[in-house]
């Protein structure tokens, strides 16, 4: 990977607003982060395409365009020390008059600093090559301005190249020719006017692929593998929550699967270039084998949707009220589970919330806001966008089933090298999405049989897709039984609770949307009796493939609970099977 690092000067104040106003200020900086990724992007390929005229082609294969995502990843601004910040006032004087306009006195904030400094990170299949490498440091040192109000003498800035790691050939950042050449590969760049489509991934429009089901294969083995990964957020990560329309993008506070299957596709592509399609392992990963796992905050668990809990919460107390009804369905308890022990308001069914427990840490959540640049690199008319999205430090975990009880040395392997690795997922991945892997472990736990007359609570742990014969939604018990592909499980009539919602997602490869699937949510409960019993080696295969497809992509995994569903205990690192 390629990583080039780059200084940044400043000669006066500076401002990247975040698109709000605060109690005190009209127009405020971001404290946490007071030059974000998007703002050094923006600039950068403003600079690139009308400063250095730079062909369209070229600047879109650099920074990415709506079909192909751009091979780098900018960094915010790191400070030595925090920035000192201070109010600055600023009147609108009347043309007629001379004197101040009525009500158009504002408030904003200023920030000053010596220098800073960021970095950028090849994350690219393909080596750039030396002229892609030269115009993008060219581009990035033209860049003379930064933030807000720079017709005002704001945000006035050198930027130098500080250092080059990585497989860069001939290139020297501290030598005296460096301009000169960069100036040489400009002037290459300009002649070039079809690269971006050259390097544009070829896809066939109209082809339908088809998703084989194939949980009725069932392993003779009791053992269930467990892929466990924690990670840890770098920056701002901002995983959209399903289609949108607007100006704002609201976003998760957990990562799908898909999104992590697509991120770690994309570092195995980069760690064996030239191996992709039929390569086995890469099928063993990410099209047959493992299941990848959401990442929720650490210690949080969804409520399943069978557990009763207070329907204010107005106490402290209320928050432990937790009565899963699964086991008394039939009004056997029905009398002590109607009000709030703690407060003594009303319970109601839980709808699959996404809750912290055992002491573990809540993500912080932002909103990022930005705006694109015109010509005259002023603000663009209705071009206002925000997001929400995972502060930096947050820490997230996640577990998913793999689906066959062996997993190849290279494949196991692979996978237990991640930790250290990052990652980029979600929107807008050149500024946004970094994701360090903290832990990774394959761990293993032997199931045992379940006798004839026991009751079972069997959850969606990942959203499930339910078809019938025809390839239609079909969400109910029936089709539920149906798929585990077990005989001898009958549903409890007022067991039922089910909530389904639409699950989509986006085709990075092919800058597509994938299709929209009717899937049942995280919590959603079917509870059932065995009418005879199901042997150690039937209930771990059905732990191990889960129900309905695209169990590859985070979809189908179970949980099976024979007694009261209990929140999670703090998580303790136990080292698991490395074998």
């Amino acid at each position: 990977m390629i990583t080039m690092r780059f200084d940044v000067l400043f000669h006066g104040p500076f401002r990247v607003a975040i698109g709000r106003a605060t109690t005190r200020h009209d127009t405020a900086g971001d404290r946490d982060e007071p030059i974000p990724a998007s703002s050094l992007k923006g600039v950068t390929r403003h600079a690139a395409l009308h400063l250095l005229g730079l062909p369209q082609s070229v600047v879109d294969a650099m920074f990415g365009s709506a079909s192909v995502p751009s091979p780098w990843s900018w960094s915010a601004a790191q400070f030595p020390e925090p920035p000192r910040v201070q109010t600055r006032a600023r009147v609108s004087i009347d043309d007629r008059t001379g004197t101040a306009t009525e009500g158009a006195l504002v408030f904003g904030e200023d920030m000053w600093a010596p220098r800073a400094q960021f970095t950028l990170h090849h994350l690219g299949i393909e080596i750039p090559s030396s002229d892609e490498l030269l115009g993008l440091i060219a581009a990035v040192t033209s860049v003379q301005s930064l933030g807000g109000d720079r017709r005002r003498g704001m945000g006035w800035v050198t930027i130098r190249l500080a250092g080059v790691d990585g497989d860069t050939g001939a290139l020297d950042p501290a030598a005296s020719d460096l301009p000169d050449r960069a100036a040489a590969a400009v002037m290459r760049l300009r002649a070039v006017q079809d690269r971006a489509a050259d390097r544009a991934p070829q896809v066939r429009i109209g082809e339908r692929s088809t998703r084989v089901d194939n949980t009725a294969q069932h392993d003779p083995s009791s053992a269930v593998l467990t892929l466990r990964i924690d990670a840890s957020t770098t920056g701002f990560v901002s995983v959209g929550d399903g289609p949108q329309v607007g100006n704002h993008r609201a976003a998760s506070i957990a990562i799908p699967g898909s999104a992590v299957r697509g991120a770690m596709a994309s570092l195995w592509l980069r760690d064996h270039p030239g191996r992709a399609g039929e390569d086995p392992v890469f099928q063993e990963l990410f099209d047959s084998t493992v299941r990848w796992p959401a990442l929720d905050p650490t210690g949080s668990a969804v409520i399943p949707l069978s557990v009763r809990r207070c329907k204010y919460r107005p106490d402290s107390g209320c928050r432990d009220v937790l009565v899963d009804v699964a086991f008394s369905v039939d009004g056997e308890h029905a009398g002590l589970v109607q009000l709030c022990p703690a407060c003594g308001g009303p319970l109601e069914l839980s709808k699959g919330e996404l809750e912290s427990f055992a002491g573990g840490p809540q993500v912080r959540t932002l909103t990022r806001t930005s705006v694109q640049l015109d010509e005259d690199e002023t603000a663009a008319h209705g071009a206002l966008f925000s997001r929400d999205g995972i502060a930096a430090d947050g820490r997230l975990s996640g577990r998913a089933p793999i689906t066959t009880p062996l997993i190849s040395d290279e494949a196991r392997a692979w996978l237990l090298a991640l930790v250290g690795r990052m990652v980029r997922v979600g929107g807008r991945r050149s500024v946004a999405g970094g994701l360090e892997i903290t832990d990774a472990e394959i761990d293993t736990t032997t199931v045992g049989a379940v006798a004839a007359g026991t009751r079972l609570a069997m959850r969606a742990a990942q959203p499930v897709i339910l078809l019938d014969a025809f390839g239609a939604p079909s969400t109910g018990p029936v089709e539920f039984i149906a798929r585990t592909h077990l005989t001898g499980l009958r549903p409890i009539d007022t067991g039922t609770f089910l909530r389904t919602a639409p699950h989509g997602g986006w085709n990075g490869l092919a800058g597509l949307p994938k299709s929209v699937d009717t899937a049942l949510v995280v919590g959603s409960t079917l509870v059932v009796e065995t009418e005879r019993e199901l042997s150690a080696d039937e209930v771990a295969g059905l732990l191990r493939r889960g129900i309905g497809p695209r169990a590859s992509e985070g979809f189908g995994a179970l949980s099976i609970d024979s007694a009261h569903w209990a929140p999670p205990v703090a998580h303790e690192h136990t080292g698991g099977d490395q074998r």
